[in-house]
């Protein structure tokens, strides 16, 4: 049980410490590190306390069941309608996400070997070679992702460590609050790891006491390396220049490069560049599992037909799409994604838990502390910083 507890983890810090922590530093370059460190200390405190709220519910249901299930079961018909339509934006808007950071990789390289593709062939590239992975299930997503996080966490360790010497303190000084509507949903989405909360009760068989750890000591890892990661890259790039980048048509190419060109050093100039493309595939590797998973339970497909081909097509084929028609997707998609989080790993976790406690009363093997007053304030904070979103995107 001590190697799923692990895997467990290793499956929520690869999702999580991907392509939302790339954005994070041009996300919140105009607020500064100190306004914005408490953006992340803040927004974690909310979506781990929700993400406990998921597994609560979940834990009301049969094993595999996923998000349509649970809302169908506590909220009715029209919590599923929500449920279905929410929660494939939500994932859309990832893939759709990390798919442009992963055509922006599959540019670099290629830039690099002297040949070039078009857009939507770089994508294509990325999703073949990864949604392959993909395909084979959870634990092929299990295997690949020890093996990339475990090479992505030393190679952030060895690029944040040799990064401090070139740290600036008064390039973080500044704060501009104006900022701040543009740096929350990304921020937001950068802590979305509740999405895999059904397939990990799943691959821990509804351990209670595994699964809390998993959460809190799988959260609390990509915390400490926003936090560290957004000290190194803000106090290395003035902010206008991380601002211009997010707004490109390569953000991520445009980061790693110019993090390459500060160090002046080959061998972590190099690093960069293989931490980039880790953190893409470890976050579209856990998002696509997600998708798929969600997909096969709304369409009520088994895993084991020659049917459960088309999840894989359904999941990767939109984002390929958008991603060809919009090239500068990767922080816009990431906006978006923020909101379906708000709604959808804030909102109606409160909403369910409470349905499933005090109107349906449903017998339980877990419930979160707090209480009732608890839930609502959680409720009331999502609802605040969904009119919040909506006013601002």
């Amino acid at each position: 049980m001590k190697n799923r507890l692990i895997g467990g983890i290793l499956l929520i810090v690869g999702t999580s410490i991907g392509g939302g922590m790339l954005a994070i530093p041009m996300a919140t370059a105009g607020l500064g590190f100190w306004t914005s460190s408490l953006v992340l200390l803040g927004i974690w405190l909310i979506t781990v306390f929700s993400a406990y709220l998921i597994l609560e519910v979940n834990l009301l249901l049969p094993e595999g069941t996923n998000l349509i299930s649970m809302a169908r079961t506590t909220m009715g018909r029209g919590g599923e309608v929500i449920m279905w339509i929410c929660y494939l934006l939500l994932l859309y808007a990832l893939m759709s996400a990390y798919t442009s950071g992963g055509a922006d990789i599959i540019y670099n390289l290629s830039t690099a070997l002297h040949f070039t593709l078009a857009n939507w062939l770089n994508a294509l590239v990325f999703l073949v070679i990864f949604g392959s992975i993909v395909a084979i299930g959870i634990h092929g997503v299990d295997f690949a992702n020890r093996i990339l996080l475990s090479t992505k966490l030393l190679t952030f360790l060895l690029v944040a460590g040799f990064c401090l010497s070139l740290v600036h303190i008064n390039f973080m000084q500044h704060s501009d609050l104006s900022y701040l509507s543009s740096a929350v949903m990304p921020v937001i989405t950068s802590f979305g790891f509740a999405i895999i909360m059904p397939s990990l009760r799943v691959y821990l068989n509804s351990n209670i006491k595994l699964l809390r750890q998993t959460i809190f000591y799988g959260s609390l890892i990509p915390l400490t390396c926003y936090l560290l990661w957004n000290f190194v890259v803000q106090g290395s790039i003035q902010s206008d220049q991380l601002i211009s980048f997010g707004a490109s048509d390569h953000a991520v190419a445009s980061l790693t490069d110019t993090l390459s060109l500060l160090t002046h050093n080959g061998f972590i100039s190099q690093l960069t560049h293989l931490f980039t493309i880790i953190c893409i595939t470890t976050s579209f590797l856990g998002v696509s599992l997600c998708l798929v998973d969600f997909l096969r339970d709304g369409l009520r497909l088994k895993a084991q037909t020659h049917r459960s081909l088309w999840p894989i097509l359904l999941a990767f084929v939109p984002p390929l799409i958008l991603v060809s028609m919009i090239p500068s997707l990767f922080i816009k998609a990431l906006s978006y994604a923020g909101v379906m989080c708000v709604i959808l790993l804030m909102l109606l976790p409160g909403v369910m838990a409470y349905q499933g406690r005090y109107r349906l009363k449903l017998p339980s093997h877990y419930q979160v502390i707090g209480g009732k007053a608890l839930l609502i304030l959680q409720i009331v904070l999502s609802l605040i910083l969904l009119i919040f979103a909506l006013y601002h995107i």
